[in-house]
């Protein structure tokens, strides 16, 4: 992205986002075709390379601004309780609220997820795994932990697999979310919780 397209006045900046995000969350990476995003927006494709580079360019400025839009969307969470199963199931309730709210935009996020397997988005992955991270250090500080420094990582890493794991298995982008289905999700992720729960030992 350059200064050509942050002039640009904010409709129109909104509007070739929408657009932009469709395409891909619709194709993903690979069969998105920037020639239908400018034929739907009306404007020759010469404008949209004013505006970004090469399409891997579009691309990251699309994963900056969806992953943004979620960080701001968590930030008027409040939690009760210090306890990691009740910090993570509130966590992970509004993270499911925003993918009802914005079925585009969860769309996105979960053809992303098969995107960042492709060689030419390795520096878009990487720069995804440190905000990913940094986000669930974030999580992490607002629980109290119970145990040494060294049980306490173990227990943090094995958490972060197992709401990977159920995640990979739950959330899909052909999933029609409500709020049916997000009791559905919390209820399963609230036993893999109380299993671990009922077998820990620190």
């Amino acid at each position: 992205m350059n200064l050509v397209f942050k002039n640009l006045e904010d409709g129109k900046k909104q509007r070739f986002r929408d657009v932009a995000l469709k395409e891909f969350a619709e194709k993903g990476f690979e069969r998105a075709s920037t020639n239908e995003i400018v034929k739907t927006l009306g404007i020759a494709k010469g404008s949209l390379f004013k505006y970004f580079s090469t399409k891997e360019d579009l691309y990251a400025y699309l994963v900056d601004e969806v992953t943004d839009q979620l960080v701001l969307f968590l930030q008027d969470l409040v939690l009760d309780s210090n306890q990691w199963d009740y910090v993570l199931l509130s966590y992970a309730g509004k993270e499911f609220d925003f993918l009802i709210k914005y079925p585009v935009l969860h769309q996105f996020f979960s053809v992303m997820i098969r995107d960042l397997d492709n060689p030419k988005l390795g520096g878009i992955r990487e720069k995804l795994l440190k905000a990913s991270s940094s986000y669930l250090e974030g999580i992490y500080k607002k629980i109290e932990w119970v145990g040494t420094k060294d049980e306490i990582i173990f227990f943090q890493k094995h958490i972060t697999y197992i709401i990977k794991g159920y995640n990979e298995e739950f959330i899909s982008y052909d999933k029609k979310y409500n709020s049916v289905l997000k009791e559905k999700y919390l209820n399963g992720l609230k036993e893999h919780f109380n299993f671990i729960k009922k077998n820990q030992t620190t």
